[in-house]
C-alpha cells in the first residue's frame, strides 16, 4: 500500500486513504512495523506492513505477510465482507515500550477502489483463475507452483499415477522376518553420527537393515537422487521400514513428507549418543519379551478442556472404545477427570506392550510479548507439545508444569512399557518454524509463534529415551485442526477414527506401527490428487482451458461445489501427512501368528 504523506505524530481520524498495494517494495532506509486493519468486526482483516521513508519524507506502506497471495487473499475477504460502499482502514504503529500497537491513522477506503486495486493487481501479477466461492479465494496456479511449497504438493499429488509402493513391497512389508525389509537413513551433518551409527548398531544387525547416507538433509536434488534410486530397486532388496536419524534442523519435515510417500517412516533424534543405545536396548528387550497371545486393551486417556475436547471424546475415544472388532478399553479416563495427578496414577499403570491413546490439546507458544524474547524460545523447546489437561489454567509462568502432561513427568518410571503410545495434540511430534498448513488457509485462530530452528517435541523424546517407556509414539506435527475429521470419501464418518482403528487392529495382529500408517500414507497421496483434479476442472469451468480434456473423473457440477471439495480434500492432505512415527517403524507389541 502506498501512501502520499507523511504519518503524523497524532492520530487522525476520518479521511479517505488512498490506497495503492505495492508488491515487494524497495528498501529505503529506516522500517518501522505497521499493523493495517481493514473492515469491520468478524470481516476485518489484519496485516503487518512496513513503513519506508524515501528521499521526498514521503511513506510507501509494503507488506510483510507471509507470502503476497495471501495478503490479497486476505483483501478479497474483506471486501466480500464489506458492508457499504466506505471500508475503514486504520494504521497502528508498534510501541516497543508498551508492547502495543498505537492508532496512527484511522480513515476509509471505498470499495470500488479497493477492488479495482485487487484487480489491478491480478493483471499486472499474472495470477491466474481465482476460485469465486471460497473466502477468502484461492490462485490455483500459484497453489500448485509459486506458492512456497507448492511444488512439493504437485510432486505428491502425481505420485498417485505412480505404483510407487507395489503390492510385492506391502506383501512384504506384512512379513517382519523378511530380508532387507529395513533401513536406517541419515543426513552427513548427523551430530555426533559415528558415535549414534556405533550406539544403534545391536538394533541395525537385529533387524538384519542398511545404513543409507545422505550428502544433505535439506537439498530437493539429494532427496531426489535418493527417492528414484529406492524405487529402482528389487523387491527382494528395497526396505519398506525406514529409521530417519536427526531433529529437523538437519533432515527437513519435507524429506520425511517424501520418504513417507514410498513406505513406512519413523524418525529418532535424541541429543546424546547414549539415549540411541538406550532406545536400541529397549527395543531389543521389548521384542525378546513379545509372545502371539492378545495385547491386554487400550487405554485411553481424553481431558475435558474445551468443546473441541468434548468432540474428541464423541467422535474418535467413544467409538474406538466401543466398536466390536477392536479389543475392549483396559480402562478410560475422561469426561473432567483427567487432571494431572489421576494422569500419572493412569500412567504407572498401562501394562506392558499395549496401546495408550491420549487426546487433548497440545501446548503452544503465541506470542513473546512481556517476556524475553530468548526464554520464551527455550520454554518452547522445553514444553511446546506437552498435553493440556483438565485442571491447566491459563496464563501460564514459563517454566510452570502445572496442569501440563511434559517430559519431565515421563522421563522415568513405568509409562506404557515396550508399548505404543499415540498422541492426538497439536505439536505432541514436534515443532517446525513455518506453518504446515498452506499459505492460502486464513482460518480465524491466533497468530501462530515460529521458532528459530525446528525441533521434536521434548514429551515424545523423553517417552522414548525412558527404558521403562513405549517403544514407538504417534504424534502430530505443528497445529492439529478440526476440519480433519471431515472425510470426503465417507459421509459423516471422521478419518481419525477410521486411521486410529486401523493402526489399532495392525497393532492387535503383530504388525508394526509403520504397517499401521499405511492408511495415511495412501490417503495423502490420494487426497491431493484428487485436490489436484478438481482445480483442473475448476479452471475449465471458469476458463475453458481444460489440462488433460474434462473427463477427469468428476460429474458435471457447479463450480461452487467443485470448490468447496477442493478446499476440504487439499486440506485435509496438510493434516494427514504431518502424523509423524517417532520411533522405529518396525516396533511392534505382539508376535504375528502364523496364520495372520
Amino acid at each position: 500500500m502506498h501512501h502520499d504523506e507523511s504519518l503524523p505524530h497524532e492520530p487522525v481520524v476520518g479521511r479517505v486513504i488512498p490506497l495503492v498495494l505495492e508488491l515487494d517494495p524497495p528498501y529505503a532506509g529506516k522500517i518501522d512495523a505497521f499493523e493495517v486493519r481493514i473492515g469491520r468486526s468478524v470481516a476485518q482483516t489484519r496485516l503487518i506492513a512496513r513503513r519506508f521513508f524515501d528521499r521526498d519524507g514521503q511513506v510507501d506502506l509494503g507488506f510483510l505477510t507471509g507470502g503476497h497471495l495471501r495478503a490479497i487473499a486476505q483483501l478479497w475477504h474483506a471486501l466480500h465482507r464489506a458492508h457499504g460502499a466506505e471500508i475503514p482502514v486504520s494504521f497502528l504503529r508498534l510501541d516497543d515500550e508498551k508492547k502495543t500497537y498505537e492508532p496512527v491513522m484511522e480513515g476509509f477506503i471505498t470499495s470500488a477502489d479497493l477492488e479495482a486495486v485487487l484487480q489491478e493487481v491480478e493483471r499486472k501479477c499474472n495470477l491466474g483463475v481465482r476460485t469465486r466461492s471460497l473466502d477468502p479465494p484461492i490462485y490455483l496456479e500459484a497453489f500448485w507452483g509459486p506458492r512456497r511449497f507448492g511444488r512439493l504438493d504437485a510432486m505428491i499429488a502425481r505420485l498417485a499415477h505412480f505404483n510407487i509402493v507395489p503390492d510385492a513391497l506391502l506383501e512384504k512389508a506384512r512379513r517382519v522376518d523378511a530380508p532387507q525389509n529395513w533401513a536406517v537413513v541419515y543426513p552427513q551433518g548427523l551430530p555426533d553420527r559415528d558415535q549414534v551409527l556405533f550406539a544403534l548398531e545391536p538394533l541395525i544387525q537385529h533387524r538384519g537393515g542398511r545404513v543409507f547416507e545422505l550428502s544433505h538433509g535439506h537439498d530437493p536434488a539429494v532427496i531426489d537422487r535418493f527417492l528414484v534410486e529406492l524405487s529402482r530397486m528389487p523387491i527382494e532388496e528395497r526396505p519398506y521400514y525406514l529409521l530417519a536419524l536427526g531433529d529437523f534442523d538437519v533432515l527437513s519435515m519435507e524429506f520425511q513428507y517424501f520418504l513417507q510417500s514410498f513406505g513406512a517412516t519413523g524418525r529418532l533424534a535424541f541429543s546424546h549418543p547414549h539415549a540411541y543405545r538406550e532406545y536400541a536396548e529397549k527395543i531389543l528387550r521389548a521384542e525378546a519379551g513379545l509372545d502371539d497371545s492378545d495385547p491386554p486393551g487400550p487405554t485411553y486417556i481424553a481431558t475435558d478442556y474445551d468443546d473441541v475436547n468434548a468432540r474428541n471424546y464423541r467422535e474418535l475415544v467413544q467409538p474406538l472404545a466401543t466398536v466390536p472388532d477392536l479389543p475392549r478399553p483396559r480402562e478410560v479416563l475422561a469426561r473432567g477427570r483427567a487432571y494431572k495427578e489421576r494422569v500419572l496414577e493412569v500412567l504407572r499403570r498401562v501394562p506392558p506392550h499395549s496401546p495408550l491413546l491420549i487426546f487433548a490439546h497440545g501446548f503452544e507458544h503465541l506470542t513473546t510479548r512481556g517476556q524475553p524474547v530468548e526464554a520464551v524460545f527455550e520454554d518452547m523447546r522445553q514444553f511446546q507439545g506437552a498435553l493440556i489437561l483438565d485442571d491447566f489454567l491459563g496464563p501460564r509462568p514459563l517454566d510452570s508444569t502445572t496442569g501440563l502432561l511434559c517430559a519431565t513427568d515421563v522421563a522415568d518410571g513405568p509409562v506404557s512399557p515396550g508399548g505404543i503410545v499415540i498422541l492426538h495434540a497439536c505439536y505432541s511430534a514436534g515443532t517446525i518454524d513455518r506453518d504446515t498448513m498452506p499459505e492460502w488457509v486464513h482460518l480465524q485462530m491466533p497468530a501462530r509463534l515460529s521458532p528459530p530452528t525446528p525441533f521434536i517435541s521434548r514429551l515424545a523424546q523423553a517417552l522414548l529415551a525412558n527404558p521403562q517407556g513405549p517403544v514407538a509414539v504417534y504424534g502430530h506435527v505443528n497445529r492439529s485442526h478440526q476440519a480433519n475429521y471431515y472425510n470426503p470419501d465417507v459421509e459423516n464418518m471422521a478419518y481419525p477414527y477410521l486411521h486410529y482403528a486401523e493402526m489399532l487392529k495392525a497393532l492387535v495382529q503383530g504388525l508394526p506401527i509403520g504397517w499401521g500408517r499405511e492408511s495415511c500414507r495412501r490417503m495423502t497421496i490420494h487426497y491431493m490428487d484428487q485436490a489436484m483434479t478438481l482445480s483442473y476442472q475448476i479452471e475449465w469451468l471458469l476458463t475453458g482451458r481444460s489440462r488433460g480434456g474434462t473427463g477427469v473423473g468428476w460429474p458435471r457440477k457447479g463450480v461452487g461445489a467443485y470448490e468447496r471439495s477442493f478446499l476440504q480434500y487439499s486440506f485435509g492432505t496438510c493434516n494427514f501427512r504431518n502424523y509423524l512415527i517417532l520411533g522405529d517403524p518396525m516396533a511392534r507389541i505382539r508376535k504375528t501368528r502364523p496364520e495372520e
